[in-house]
């Protein structure tokens, strides 16, 4: 029973509303319709920037996000599909897309296929990391998706957020130590230099990539909101969470102790930089009082 100022009254027999559904592939007009708030194209008053502490627009008119995050393959949908989901997007009102995790291997995101076959790739539903594989090439076909998929988005007023290291799936083919080891690299790509290099190999192959549809370098285009150039990735949270101390001894995946070889190498790191900014351990001893 429910209860009012009115006393109790009975529970709605909810079998007999009418049923409520949006079809993901809506995009007839109407009055829910709402794309008409959005500006056509995305980045037609030029790249958001930052106005008086707040996102803007290129003429400087207040820029507020209403918006999605799309993971993985959801970011590539097929060409035949793109431009109605971004239409039925934008019907809604929405003016920007996180697109996020594409730092996978394709069809899950835009890095280069396996060459594995499908039955030695996968164990169960879980997809087996090929030490024998780079990671440092992009997939053609993931690549043509996004290009659409983008333009359809910025046709129908829709900014993205481009997500770069996310979940990277780094081999020893890529010249990275124990990759087995360290799952998605927390930590660990701030500053190891072979991993530092990869992700900057890997931005410059993504954003100086010029798109057929738009006709611009993703470096280039407006209609490119946000560029994350890490996620969920914090030196000073491991640090707290006791993941630097160097002391693991076999595969333990992402959110464990880092493996001995990089946490030898961020000792030295540090060890340098005391140096370097403190050149007698009296100096450095002063720091302490």
């Amino acid at each position: 029973m429910l209860t009012s100022d009115f006393g109790p009254r009975p529970m709605p027999n909810h079998n007999t509303w009418p049923a409520f559904s949006i079809p993901g592939d809506d995009t007839s007009p109407g009055p829910t319709d709402l794309s008409y708030l959005l500006d056509k194209p995305a980045g037609a008053k030029g790249f958001i920037q930052i106005a008086d502490g707040h996102l803007a627009t290129g003429d400087g008119q207040r820029w507020r996000i209403w918006g999605q995050n799309l993971t993985a393959r959801v970011c590539l949908p097929p060409m035949n599909q793109a431009s109605v989901i971004a239409r039925h997007l934008a019907k809604y009102g929405v003016n920007c897309l996180r697109l996020h995790f594409m730092d996978l291997r394709w069809p899950n995101g835009l890095i280069m296929r396996s060459r594995l076959p499908q039955a030695i790739r996968k164990t169960g539903d879980q997809p087996v990391r090929s030490q024998s594989e780079t990671t440092r090439a992009l997939d053609p076909e993931a690549l043509a998706r996004l290009d659409y998929f983008v333009a359809c988005c910025k046709e129908n007023g829709i900014y993205v957020d481009l997500n770069l290291n996310v979940a990277r799936p780094f081999t020893e083919a890529d010249g990275v130590a124990q990759a087995e080891w360290i799952g998605y690299a927390k930590a660990l790509t701030y500053f190891d230099p072979r991993l530092i290099e990869l992700q900057k190999e890997y931005a410059a192959q993504l954003l100086t990539h010029t798109n057929p549809f738009t006709g611009n370098r993703y470096a280039d285009e407006p209609a490119v909101a946000l560029v994350e150039l890490v996620n969920e990735n914090s030196l000073l949270e491991s640090w707290l969470c006791d993941r630097l101390r160097g002391e693991q001894t076999e595969p333990c995946g992402t959110w464990a102790d880092i493996p001995p070889v990089y946490a030898a190498e961020l000792d030295r790191r540090w060890n340098a930089w005391l140096a370097q900014r403190y050149p007698t351990r009296a100096e450095l001893a002063s720091t302490e009082r």
